[in-house]
């Protein structure tokens, strides 16, 4: 059945006031850029992929992924795996360690988590999918937190199972199914469908998000509308830009481009580092290099200013350099 886009739409007992949500990216959805995403237009955001064996939990890595910002709301993490009990399992640690949502990934097309039979692999095995899908669904409702999907078309081409998938979800009680209008043969690359989501958003009564190739406020418009979904995700083009979510909801409402500011590019880059300095501490310089390269490549000016010997600085040369690379940049 068809279904509206009322806003707000709610996730289980959260609001989501708006319609341009920022994708899991692994490495990169951390709380520090969920905050920065969040202040530059996303209405919401999820946190990064973690396996669902609850063992490996220990590592640094994981106990970052389970930090959130003080005031951050509804605290997400999204699990990867494709074992029902080891998932049921996760679900119900995740919600005592706080967790208010928990994101399933079927969507993750890189080979060393498909030859595991998890992430897009199971769009290809229904069943494994709707006994995984049965079972976090069990363990959201027994913890009182709140399931979603995220999913691809198929595997190796559009299939008929991605449907079947999404009513599984839906009656496995999600509250929510993003859609990358991929398959996973396409991975990242290639032209994504935004059309074939739409028989899945008007076949659900809970909200379909559109992802996948969305760069630009036009094509977010477009996404939107071929899709029939409720809300869009946006991945890549966010990173080192994150003001592109509200150049693309400033577009949804009005059909007009609003064009960011540098001194607003630079305020929110400052903001990012701040949040991420203060979140990772003595590692803050190492993780942040990352998000630098992408700021690099969105952020007229501010390469040059930063200096080709940048990426070698340690600690305070690095503090120093780019606080005056953005004292610079006008």
């Amino acid at each position: 059945m068809a279904k509206e886009s009322p806003l707000p739409f709610r996730l289980g007992p959260y609001e989501i006031l708006g319609r341009v949500f920022l994708a899991p990216m692994a490495g990169y959805t951390d709380a520090p850029f969920r905050e920065t995403a969040k202040a530059c237009g996303a209405a919401y955001a999820v946190g990064e992929m973690m396996t669902a064996d609850s063992a490996l939990w220990e590592t640094r890595k994981s106990e970052a992924r389970l930090r959130f910002m003080p005031d951050e709301h509804p605290k997400t993490v999204q699990l990867l795996g494709a074992d029902p009990k080891a998932l049921f399992e996760a679900v119900t640690l995740a919600a005592q360690k706080g967790v208010d949502v928990i994101d399933l990934n079927m969507g993750c097309p890189v080979k060393k988590v498909c030859v595991k039979g998890a992430g897009a692999a199971l769009m290809k095995d229904p069943e494994r999918a709707i006994a995984v899908l049965d079972a976090v669904g069990q363990a959201a409702k027994g913890s009182s937190v709140v399931a979603t999907l995220k999913m691809r078309l198929g595997y190796d081409e559009i299939a008929p199972e991605a449907l079947k998938i999404a009513l599984a979800a839906q009656k496995a009680g999600f509250a929510m199914i993003v859609i990358h209008a991929r398959t996973r043969k396409q991975g990242m690359s290639g032209p994504a469908n935004w059309v074939a989501v739409a028989p899945i958003s008007k076949a659900l009564a809970i909200p379909v998000v559109i992802n996948g190739g969305i760069d630009s406020p036009e094509a977010a418009a477009y996404a939107l509308e071929a899709s029939k979904a409720s809300a869009l995700m946006v991945g890549e083009a966010a990173l080192g830009a994150p003001w592109v979510l509200r150049e693309i909801d400033a577009f949804l409402e009005t059909g007009k481009r609003v064009e960011t500011s540098l001194s607003a590019k630079k305020e929110a880059l400052a903001a990012h580092w701040n949040a991420h300095d203060a979140f990772y501490e003595e590692s803050s310089e190492r993780l942040f290099k990352k998000h630098l390269k992408y700021y690099e490549k969105r952020v007229p000016g501010l390469a040059p200013l930063l200096g080709d010997n940048f990426y070698a600085s340690r600690s305070d040369a690095f503090r120093d350099k780019l606080s005056a690379a953005l004292e610079a940049l006008n």
